[in-house]
């Protein structure tokens, strides 16, 4: 590998399941990516002074830029790995939904790979939704995470 220095997020490990109707049977195979886009927008939307009530059934759109599909590939090649819920654990589509389904929003839910570029795009799918009508207010998230070394060897 040519790559000489990486960068780590803490913590990542850490996911209550609990807190979002997940199982553990299912948050064990789960990409995550998608956990840190359930805890970093549930963060955001505490931190902003909102709450899950205050976003139940709006038109709010969810907007997801995702792009990376290496969790994915390490549990195929993971023999011990048999769940039913690989499927949903690692479906990029499913990063966007599973946002819309916890906090009961009723807008468009949509995952954007455009590589590099997805949550730009993500950003620009909300603004064009929020301005033709389609929805009232977005959530916008993306996430770009390596979660093993295989992308680097």
């Amino acid at each position: 590998s040519i790559t000489k220095n990486i960068s780590t997020i803490l913590g990542l490990e850490l996911f209550d399941n609990n807190l979002f109707g997940i199982s553990n049977i299912e948050a064990r195979t789960m990409d995550p990516q998608q956990k840190h886009l359930l805890n970093s927008t549930f963060n955001a939307l505490i931190s902003s002074g909102n709450s899950i009530e205050s976003i139940k059934n709006t038109d709010t759109g969810v907007f997801v830029g995702l792009c990376n599909i290496d969790w994915s590939l390490y549990l195929l090649n993971e023999r011990s790995c048999n769940s039913a819920y690989i499927g949903t654990g690692t479906a990029s589509s499913i990063a966007s939904n599973r946002l819309s389904y916890f906090y009961g929003i009723k807008g468009p839910s949509i995952t954007i790979d455009t590589a590099c570029s997805s949550s730009l795009v993500a950003i620009d799918a909300a603004f064009k939704n929020i301005s033709l009508g389609i929805c009232e207010m977005a959530i916008v998230s993306g996430s770009q995470l390596i979660t093993t070394p295989n992308l680097f060897s």
